[in-house]
């Protein structure tokens, strides 16, 4: 380690007055139960306050509230994400586009139930369809699915949708979205929404028993699934935990099988001598977003000037027990066009960082950022690293999101430090949404930039989008509009009698977990 960075570790460590357990220890995590599945059993996950605990309604078309492993598991999914990345049927059988690319008609599987009993086909697909993109539902998913025209059915088994533009992302676009969580429209019909969002009814691998919001969530294995061969679960309790100390001792006491959303570094370094720690495939990367619109990061020396004086190895060392992987780019391993390194890329080099800051005559900026605890032990050791490089960080300012939401709409910001990605960078927190002219938590004005992303969302195929995402990872390099850190990884943590929970994916398929066999 070189003497710069050494300091700059003392110099963290010693500001946030964290242990040296903290700092993790080598090794691969627990080995999990290995063999083949069973059915039967039961499993009680802890999912934390972090973790999406919060569940007021399980309706899908209340988007962006409920984990949507709960609504996975309750309604299934047309279509799921696979491993390496690939777009997988479930209660669709497959999709094909017309050849002016205006049409696209997607083929459910046959003979599906609702647990209820009632058939899942086109008309439920439709109705569900026409519910989540009516504008007075308020869906979030309405904005992503803006180019569908209308919604129809061809026989039982085919649903058209009809586009005012090419739509190449329409089928990316289901991926946890309400389009994707089809309800039973005779349930939702016979029970209102409101009653209806508390134990809803769908075709997925389980059935709910009772729902308390927010606390409890028990559900059943679903007879009537297509899959005859799942879930191998009888029940599946997911409970909310307020600490991340508390549910390890659930864990520990054999109260709890699986916790979900756990950040402490400590426990997962401690986890990996008793337990399963099964990764889950990173969509996300954490990243500083700069206000290229607003002095003084309007003026690239000074972006360059941050970028370089932030360690990013050491963060992910000393915060993350070195849990992340190392990312250059806006995009994850668990996501389309992952790229781990950029030629240019600004590393740690206090040295730079302390000329340019030098030639600016000086560099104060602020830094916004949420509520989560980790976002404000990362944000104060950024501070530490730039007041050793001559830089002033006037405030951190931790905001709720609605007053984050209305500073990037009125240019009130100098400074984000966020995670950014999703699936497709062209969806979700995308890339166009943060550096797009006209993304709404963006600082970028760049014409070129947005014709590159123009053509990553609007290509055809995946080599043509591949191609255009490079080349906007090396314009947002090369400006300067960002500094990547490193992905966002979480971890399961699960006794080591559960199995199925490694599954390269960015979320559980709960119908494909299991008890060991005996």
């Amino acid at each position: 380690m070189n003497r710069r960075r050494k300091g700059v570790v003392v110099a963290l460590v010693a500001a946030l007055a964290l242990a040296s357990a903290a700092c993790g220890s080598g090794g691969a995590p627990g080995a999990a139960a290995t063999g083949a599945a069973v059915r039967g059993g039961e499993l009680t996950v802890l999912v934390s306050e972090g973790g999406l605990a919060r569940w007021p309604t399980l309706d899908p078309v209340a988007s962006g509230v409920a984990n949507h492993e709960y609504r996975n598991a309750i309604f299934g999914q047309l279509f799921t994400q696979g491993p390496n990345n690939k777009i997988e049927p479930s209660l669709a059988t497959g999709y094909t586009f017309a050849e002016d690319q205006l049409s696209v008609t997607i083929t459910l599987r046959e003979g599906v139930s609702f647990s209820d009993g009632t058939p899942f086909n086109a008309a439920a697909v439709k109705a569900n369809l026409d519910r989540s993109l009516d504008p007075k539902n308020a869906c979030r998913c309405v904005q992503l699915f803006k180019p569908v025209k209308s919604v129809e059915t061809d026989g039982d088994s085919k649903v058209v949708l009809t586009f005012s533009r090419p739509f190449p992302l329409v089928i990316a676009s289901f991926l946890n979205e309400a389009p994707n969580w089809v309800p039973s429209p005779a349930a939702l019909a016979s029970m209102g929404v409101d009653a209806f969002g508390q134990k809803p009814v769908g075709a997925g691998p389980f059935a709910v028993v009772s729902n308390v919001a927010n606390q409890e969530l028990v559900l059943k294995r679903n007879e009537k699934y297509y899959d005859t061969q799942a879930p191998y679960l009888d029940k599946l309790t997911f409970k909310t935990i307020g600490s991340d100390q508390t549910a390890y001792a659930a864990l520990q006491s054999g109260s709890a099988d699986v916790l979900e959303g756990i950040t402490t570094v400590p426990l997962l370094t401690q986890a990996k001598q008793q337990f399963t720690l099964a990764p889950v495939a990173a969509v996300s990367v954490w990243q500083l977003q700069y206000n290229t619109l607003k002095a003084p990061l309007n003026d690239q020396r000074a972006r360059e000037a941050l970028s370089y004086a932030t360690d990013a190895e050491t963060i992910n060392k000393v915060l993350f027990g070195g849990l992340n992987e190392k990312a250059e780019t806006p995009t994850a391993p668990g996501g389309l066009f992952y790229q781990a390194s950029i030629d240019g890329y600004r590393g740690f080099d206090q040295a730079k960082a302390k000329e340019l800051v030098q030639q600016l005559g000086g560099l104060e900026v602020e830094i916004m950022l949420g509520g989560a605890q980790e976002e404000m032990q990362v944000a104060e050791a950024i501070k530490t690293m730039w007041g050793e490089a001559g830089i002033t960080v006037k405030a951190i300012n931790q905001e709720p999101l609605q007053t984050r939401n209305d500073n990037f709409a009125s240019n009130n910001w100098v400074l984000d430090f966020a995670f950014v990605g999703n699936y497709d960078p062209a969806l979700g927190l995308s890339i166009d949404r943060y550096f797009g002219s006209d993304g709404l938590n963006s600082g970028v004005k760049d014409p070129a930039l947005d014709a590159v992303l123009e053509r990553g969302r609007q290509g055809k195929d995946e080599a043509t989008r591949a191609a255009a995402y490079q080349e906007a990872f090396k314009i947002l390099n090369d400006k300067a509009y960002n500094k990547i850190l490193f992905t966002r990884q979480t971890f399961n943590v699960a006794a080591k009698t559960v199995q199925g929970l490694d599954q390269g994916v960015p979320w559980v398929a709960w119908e494909k977990v299991s008890r060991a066999a005996s």
